[in-house]
């Protein structure tokens, strides 16, 4: 794992902020700006291979407060078939409605993963196709897994909602609508 992090830190030098290690775990931390990148390489690189997004989380460090730069991190799983390593690539995101960008030009299944991500914290993906909410209703109001959010909280769903604007999407692709 050391030549994928030498790799990494020789082609986004001023880009990587942070390598940790946890229980074997490597984790990279990496600008904002320069995430897609990063990822494309991992991915697109033989020596490298990283060609299966495992996940997309978020992880809210409100009560951290040894992170007073950033609220949130925006966290990658990737693995290496190949390989069988696993890394983890993490940002830092201080305003969640600025976010990250997408990376579902890289992996089609990071779609419902950053829609996951920004129903639950509120954390917005620039070029996503479609952002919007996906496990909760489109009247709810808040993002139910940050740590500020009130658990108690009541939302009445009053208006049915429908996946028609999705299909119709995907019918206008397809060119069948």
């Amino acid at each position: 794992m050391q030549e994928v992090i030498s790799r990494l830190q020789s082609s986004f030098s001023s880009h990587i902020k942070e390598v940790t290690e946890y229980r074997g775990q490597k984790t990279v931390v990496v600008d904002s700006d320069a995430i897609v990148d990063v990822l494309a390489l991992l991915k697109n690189d033989p020596e490298l291979n990283f060609q299966f997004l495992l996940d997309i989380t978020v992880v809210d460090y409100l009560l951290y407060p040894q992170r007073k730069e950033a609220r949130f991190a925006v966290v990658y799983m990737l693995r290496s078939w190949e390989t069988n390593k696993l890394l983890v690539v993490k940002t830092y995101v201080a305003d969640p409605q600025k976010g990250v960008p997408s990376v579902t030009g890289l992996w089609k299944s990071a779609n419902w993963a950053e829609r996951e991500a920004y129903d639950q914290y509120g954390v917005h993906f620039s070029g996503h196709p479609m952002l919007k909410r996906l496990l909760n209703h489109k009247e709810f109001i808040g993002h139910p897994l940050r740590k500020d959010y009130p658990i108690t909280r009541r939302h009445l769903c009053t208006e049915p909602d429908d996946l028609m604007d999705e299909m119709n999407q995907r019918l206008q692709i397809k060119g069948v609508h």
